[in-house]
């Protein structure tokens, strides 16, 4: 008996693209979400750069499930997106939802990811979550392992963007030992080198705490706009001094998406130099 086979086209095997609608949908619920007021069919369509007909069919279908209502100056959420905001508000999802995007910096760097906050008795940082490097060569430091405040990225970070009477009363009483070379061990400079960071957004570690080691931080804040941890990139130095101004942009639009996570509208935008 003979056998057949099927050739199928180009068009057959290509991966298909995913519906767009829903996609768009979730587009104009955001756009709505970020407007204190009614937006027009109009400014719908600039927003999203859409057609008004392909827009009026997404907002008829959202507008019969209650996602959006008609109001005399043009859409806003309706009930059910109310009702949504509320469900997913009631949770917290930065634990589920932050090692997604460290991952997606460590993909992205190749170098070891961490969050760090401060102790208990605020005398030291710890990191409670790292994403080792796959490199062979890399930086990881120990899961709950207190680091130093005043030689660390994420110490001088949590330091520089805690509360200023919480950050006076730690310098206040912290002890600055040497670890190497390039460790600051004078109050008035670190004062100084927290103002710098408090500016820029983002600190910075040059073999601060061990030679061969360096790091970036930039802050987490949660949905009051107070510091909830640190992100840190860590890596050899060799590599930091190579790839500083790729490493920080990364780090820094992490820091913004995990604030998000917390809440937070407006994260501060860290200086790209």
């Amino acid at each position: 008996m003979p056998t057949h086979r099927v050739l199928k086209s180009a068009a057959d095997t290509a991966p298909r693209t995913p519906p767009r609608a829903p996609v768009r949908a979730m587009q104009v619920v955001e756009v709505l979400a970020d407007s204190k007021e009614s937006l027009s069919l109009a400014a719908l369509s600039a927003h999203l750069g859409l057609p008004k007909t392909s827009l009026m069919h997404l907002l008829r279908a959202l507008e019969a499930s209650s996602h959006v209502v008609r109001t005399e100056a043009g859409y806003a959420l309706g009930e059910r997106s109310f009702r949504l905001a509320a469900r997913i508000g009631a949770r917290d999802f930065f634990e589920t939802a932050a090692p997604q995007i460290l991952r997606q910096i460590r993909q992205s760097t190749l170098e070891t990811v961490l969050l760090a906050r401060l102790t208990e008795d605020r005398r030291s940082a710890v990191y409670f979550l790292i994403l080792p490097s796959p490199q062979p060569v890399r930086f990881v430091p120990e899961v709950e392992e207190p680091r130093p405040l005043h030689a660390t990225a994420a110490g001088k970070l949590l330091l520089a963007c805690s509360p200023e009477d919480i950050s006076a009363e730690i310098i206040a009483n912290l002890r600055l030992d040497r670890h190497t070379p390039n460790t600051i061990v004078s109050k008035a400079a670190l004062r100084k080198h927290l103002a710098e960071i408090r500016t820029n957004g983002v600190s910075l570690s040059i073999d601060e705490t061990a030679e061969g080691g360096s790091a970036l931080s930039a802050p987490v804040y949660d949905q009051s706009g107070r510091l909830y941890c640190a992100v840190v990139i860590a890596t050899p130095t060799a590599r930091m001094k190579a790839n500083q101004r790729f490493l920080r942009s990364v780090l820094v639009d992490g820091a913004a998406r995990l604030s998000a996570l917390k809440g937070y509208m407006n994260p501060p935008a860290a200086r790209a130099g």
